[in-house]
């Protein structure tokens, strides 16, 4: 390390000491002041270490073929990072993450993801990364897609290109957040999306990525869509899931 690369990195820790003392920040789940050096934003390393583990891939498609009849699902694996418990409060977390402009959990929680599969076959042909999108009005109310921002933080770590814009939204289904398992596969069954510049993802791995897995269906009408366009293989992962049912 020389001077320069020193001087800058003491400034650097002298800024964030500075910060925590005028400007303090919280973590969304037990309120306590978080450090500098806090592994995502707004959440202490203590209660990041304390998320309960997702189900495993197989346990995840799992869920989505009982819910088929029978049908093949169109992904071809799932990853999620934690397990949506009520005791946990990591919803407070994701509600940040979606309502409260705090984009950086999205992003922190992108490298995480990103770290998990880095260096997992299931995922090392992956060719481009897509968030799963939102509506045009969905955006006007948020500012911006939580789920490009996860994307962002796992292309920091795999270095895959982002396609945000190929895969689109074209019906408005108003918010999920309140519905049960059986109205949000129903809204999902009447929510289309649609693929742009097709040859963006022409014979693509992709994976496809979201903030939340709670029945699949949102994924998996997305991977249907990418699929019949002509992607080749579309694999899902999620910062939590919600408990199996």
């Amino acid at each position: 390390m020389n001077y320069v690369e020193f001087c800058f990195n003491v400034l650097e820790a002298s800024k964030n000491v500075y910060l925590d003392f005028i400007s303090p920040i919280h973590c969304q789940i037990c309120n306590s002041q978080c450090g500098y050096n806090q592994i995502i934003f707004r959440l202490c390393n203590e209660c990041f270490y304390s998320l309960d583990n997702s189900p495993s891939s197989e346990q995840l498609l799992n869920s989505i073929y009982s819910k088929m009849k029978g049908n093949d699902s169109a992904l071809s694996s799932i990853t999620s990072y934690a397990e949506l418990n009520p005791d946990s409060k990591l919803e407070l977390l994701i509600y940040a993450l979606k309502y409260d402009y705090c984009s950086r959990i999205g992003f922190d929680f992108g490298k995480i993801l990103g770290m998990k599969i880095l260096n997992d076959w299931t995922y090392s042909n992956i060719d481009l990364i897509i968030p799963v999108p939102l509506h045009p009005a969905r955006i006007r109310e948020r500012t911006y897609n939580q789920s490009l921002y996860i994307a962002k933080g796992i292309q920091n770590i795999i270095h895959k290109r982002i396609e945000s814009t190929c895969l689109q939204r074209i019906m408005y289904s108003g918010s999920q957040t309140l519905l049960n398992v059986s109205e949000r596969s129903h809204n999902m069954s009447d929510t289309l999306f649609k693929v742009i510049n097709k040859e963006r993802i022409h014979n693509a791995s992709i994976l496809l990525v979201d903030d939340v897995f709670t029945t699949g269906a949102t994924l998996e009408a997305c991977a249907n869509t990418l699929l019949l366009k002509g992607a080749l293989c579309v694999h899902g992962i999620t910062i939590a899931s919600a408990p199996l049912r």
